[in-house]
């Protein structure tokens, strides 16, 4: 018999009044059980899942048998309040067993539902040796920095003058003075308080004028500011969106929070921006269905296609792996919202039945994040079937090693190491976040599973580590051939640079 699930909802509180979103927040935990999934419903009715395996080091310190990522939280749209007959909410817990328990039941109260409408979005579209000014969140050695590097290695190929501003210094500093561009240290516009924000950005539009860029790049939706200081310079602006998420919500991932009316500054910078560029089709549907506007390009990401690949034996060795074990790889900053957490749970509620099965975690720790993983993943006794490694620049080794990659992101546009994997002929475990149902095609191309359903995460990983080694090629091969059509670096980042170069052009 399963034991009963303890833990407490904080959010929503008994008789909330109902709006347009609904904030489900709080903490469980089973004993002896593996929790993989909370969905919370209204009068009987799913609203979605919530996103668990959050940190809540308050709970951590008065039961350390929950360990560190007891927390769940989802911000949940609503539906047609006309169709909430009663406001009646549950929490359910499901554990590894299949077991379902109610966690919370409370009474919401119901008010007259109210219209909400979205904004549509507008659409639009040489001199030689332009000057491209790009606006960097930092020079650190994360996949969207290299993605940085590389597009300025062709931009230096086609005679453009590139000057990095950075608020930070950092690694990729000597890659990118290597390849010719100028590095700028310059100070940090603030997000939290809309007057020094204002006097940040009039103090970094002196400097940006005295540089007279033709286009000005924001590399990130956090460097939103980059664009209001192309218009103050007269110069042409490229805002590029890695992140599916807002603004404001990035900004909280990294720890700085944004004032809302800042947020309304960022909302306005999408819309002057002459060129947004997203990596996918489902950002921009995003930014429209939450009403914003603005010029939105599909520029697709590159990676190099392998023309060989690296000796799987040599990591396999290292890893102590047997032929007959199955190797995932998750190739990811360690950060909350890459699901690696996750991926500690999924793993644990099947490794009884799958002792073949092991997991292996490389990327940049900024955070400290990775120490609080490796607590999780001893609490289950997992320390030789999941291991966590620093990041490399060069992840071939480890796409030749494994059998296939996972991506457990609760929030992603588009993640380079699912290119990177497919280009090497690796099928992909990818949660249905953002454009990765673009690239991971259920049952084709590796396997499709509902973001934060841990159960559906472990099922897919048992269904990776018993599949038939042949099936195994055949995913990969298919996925090696849609990166060949639509995703190789050879083809789409010189077509991106050129379109920058154009922009550079503009009257």
């Amino acid at each position: 018999m399963t034991p009963p699930v303890i833990g407490v909802v904080d959010s929503p509180q008994d008789q909330e009044i109902l709006g347009s979103q609904l904030q489900v927040r709080g903490w469980a935990m089973c004993a002896g059980e593996v929790i993989v999934r909370i969905e919370a419903f209204l009068d009987g009715e799913s609203l979605g899942l919530v996103d668990l395996c959050l940190e809540r080091p308050d709970v951590f310190d008065a039961h350390p048998e929950a360990g560190p990522f007891s927390g769940f939280e989802q911000t949940l749209s609503m539906p047609d309040l006309a169709s909430c007959a009663k406001g009646e909410f549950e929490v359910r817990v499901t554990t590894a067993d299949g077991s379902t328990q109610v966690l919370v039941a409370r009474q919401l109260v119901v008010p007259k539902a109210e219209s909400v409408t979205n904004s549509p979005a507008d659409a639009t579209s040489s001199q030689s040796a332009p000057h491209v000014l790009i606006w960097a969140r930092g020079l650190d050695q994360g996949g969207g920095h290299l993605r940085m590097a590389e597009l300025i290695s062709v931009l230096r190929g086609l005679d453009a003058e590139v000057t990095v501003a950075s608020p930070d210094e950092g690694p990729m500093r000597a890659r990118l003075e290597a390849d010719g561009a100028k590095v700028e240290i310059v100070p940090a516009i603030p997000l939290d308080d809309v007057i020094a924000y204002d006097q940040a950005l009039a103090e970094a539009a002196s400097w940006v004028r005295q540089l007279r860029p033709d286009v000005v790049i924001a590399y990130s939706i956090s460097g939103f500011p980059a664009v209001e200081l192309a218009h103050l310079a007269g110069a042409s602006s490229w805002l590029r969106i890695g992140e599916y998420e807002s603004p404001a919500t990035v900004s909280a991932w990294l720890g700085k929070p944004m004032s809302a009316e800042v947020e309304l500054r960022a909302r306005a910078a999408v819309a002057l921006a002459d060129v947004v560029q997203t990596r996918d089709l489902a950002t921009p549907r995003a930014y429209r269905a939450r009403g914003w506007d603005g010029s939105f390009e599909i520029h697709r990401e590159g990676v190099p296609l392998p023309d060989k690949t690296s000796d799987p034996a040599v990591v396999r060795a290292k890893l102590g792996l047997a032929s007959e074990d199955r190797l995932v790889l998750c190739a990811a900053s360690l950060w909350a919202v890459k699901g690696q957490a996750h991926l500690v749970k999924a793993l644990a509620g099947i490794q009884e039945q799958h002792a073949n099965l092991h997991v292996v975690c490389v990327g940049l720790d900024l955070v400290g994040y990775g120490d609080r993983l490796r607590l999780e993943v001893e609490r289950h006794r997992l320390a030789d079937r999941f291991r966590i490694f620093p990041f490399v620049s060069d992840l071939g080794p480890w796409y030749a090693a494994c059998d296939a990659l996972v991506s457990p992101s609760t929030s992603e546009s588009l993640s380079a190491s699912i290119l990177e994997a497919m280009a090497h002929g690796k099928p992909v475990i990818g949660s249905d976040v953002g454009g990765t149902p673009e690239l991971v095609i259920d049952g084709k191309t590796g396997w499709l599973y509902p973001a934060q359903d841990i159960m559906a995460l472990s099922q897919a990983l048992a269904e990776m580590a018993t599949a038939p080694a042949a099936k195994l090629r055949k995913m990969g091969r298919r996925a090696r051939r849609l990166i060949e059509r639509e995703h190789d670096q050879a083809v789409v980042l010189p077509a991106t640079a050129k379109a920058i170069i154009d922009l550079a052009a503009r009257d």
